[in-house]
């Protein structure tokens, strides 16, 4: 018999919602400096259990909900 697929646990493949965040508004912001023009709006808000709801509007929005404790790695 083969061993269980760990596809959800290879950090590859899961990624925080910290993370996701940073890396698309890395990418927003590279984007912006490239082109030498754009704007850019993140709006921050705080939820129950310590959660942050960040939406980033650049043309689209993204939205993510990141706890504050993956802030602090």
């Amino acid at each position: 018999m083969s061993e269980p697929s760990n596809i959800f646990t290879d950090s590859y493949l899961v990624q925080s919602e910290y993370l996701r965040f940073t890396t698309k508004l890395n990418e927003i912001l590279h984007d912006i400096l490239k082109h030498g023009y754009g704007e850019a709006m993140i709006r921050i808000s705080i939820t129950k259990e310590n959660k942050r709801t960040i939406v980033i509007e650049a043309g689209k929005s993204y939205q993510y909900t990141v706890h504050l404790s993956e802030m602090q790695n």
